[in-house]
């Protein structure tokens, strides 16, 4: 027996085709450019959108297969010493 999915209650991608094209042409021409960068691109030349970080960062893993990595800060080794000594 299959599954009958309600395709009519389902809510609709807020990206859509021209919201993609967007972030790959964007991405293409700034690579070492962020999700907060892409997410600033998009509202600003979109105007009324609104979106979250997630889901241009599900886009951009899932469907262009470009990995964003996060920074991790340590901290210098002049202020572990203040800290402990």
């Amino acid at each position: 027996m299959k599954r009958k999915i309600n395709l009519s209650s389902r809510s609709f991608s807020k990206l859509q085709e021209p919201y993609k094209q967007h972030l790959i042409d964007f991405f293409d021409e700034s690579p070492p450019a962020t999700i907060y960068d892409a997410v600033e691109s998009l509202t600003r030349i979109f105007e009324g959108l609104d979106i979250k970080k997630s889901r241009v960062h599900r886009f951009m893993n899932d469907e262009c297969n470009h990995s964003l990595k996060v920074a991790t800060l340590h901290p210098d080794a002049w202020s572990i010493e203040f800290f402990f000594f």
